[in-house]
């Protein structure tokens, strides 16, 4: 499959490579690279987000956990162990006892922080992975055989291959002309 990604930052590069691994022949475009991406500068550490449908976002998180995990043993990676903390409005039963974990920890091990205080927040502690993007970056150019090409794009519906994949980020909601994107 001939697939172009519009986007190279973090999510962009993460996606060509793992199109590429699974055997596609990968095309990316992006109006900016390197320092010129949103990702540059801010570092992130991973999380699912809040889409649907959850119980499939659930699996493709935990999947993306294990392939981060997999990254730290390469110190070029820019990738590091962190431990999460979510701290949900919820509060424990009347009888003292939890709720049950949230969501996204679906097929992640997660442990609940006792609260300090009666009728406090729950926190969901959990394995995570920081990135840092300076590193993470170039990394990931290193392990890739499609090149950028760098232009603006202006229309999605534009670009070849059988498949575009839009992952440019903040500018994702005009580039496919959807006020739902966020």
């Amino acid at each position: 499959m001939q697939i172009t990604v519009v986007g190279a930052g973090v999510t962009g590069l993460s996606t060509a490579l793992a199109l590429e691994e699974r055997g596609h022949t990968v095309r990316i475009v992006a109006a900016g690279t390197d320092e010129a991406t949103t990702s540059a500068v801010a570092g992130a550490c991973w999380f699912p987000y809040r889409a649907g449908p959850p119980d499939r976002v659930a699996v493709w998180a935990a999947d993306t956990r294990r392939w981060l995990d997999a990254q730290i043993a390469d110190r070029d990676a820019g990738v590091v162990p962190l431990t999460g903390y979510e701290i949900t409005p919820e509060v424990n039963n009347a009888d003292g006892s939890a709720p049950p974990p949230p969501w996204w920890a679906a097929h992640i091990s997660v442990s609940r922080e006792p609260a300090p205080v009666t009728g406090a927040p729950l926190a969901w502690r959990y394995a995570s992975a920081g990135i840092e993007p300076a590193r993470f970056l170039p990394w990931l150019i290193g392990r890739l055989r499609a090149t950028i090409e760098r232009r603006p794009v202006t229309a999605l519906a534009d670009e070849p291959g059988d498949l575009v994949v839009n992952c440019t980020g903040l500018a994702a909601r005009e580039l496919a002309g959807d006020p739902a994107i966020s």
